[in-house]
């Protein structure tokens, strides 16, 4: 299935959220006037980058998952993957 996009929403119950949002708002990265955060997170050894959203009404929007893989031994280069 080439060329499928999926986005992931996630709406957080109102006794999580405070906590959820101060998380990924120290925690992860962003560029000035965007709304987009990148959090890093390791799952089974594998090194991933998750480009999220905050959304209204406790909602998350996982935009895209990078996964980071080891480096090419010749030249040292990471190896990343779209998910």
């Amino acid at each position: 299935m080439k060329g499928i996009k999926i986005m992931v929403i996630r709406q957080i119950s109102k006794n999580y959220w405070e906590h959820v949002y101060k998380y990924i708002s120290i925690a992860g990265k962003t560029s000035p006037l965007c709304s987009q955060f990148d959090i890093e997170m390791t799952c089974n050894g594998v090194d991933y980058i998750l480009k999220l959203q905050p959304d209204g009404k406790r909602k998350i929007a996982i935009l895209q998952a990078v996964g980071i893989y080891a480096c090419d031994k010749s030249t040292n280069i990471k190896n990343y993957r779209l998910i």
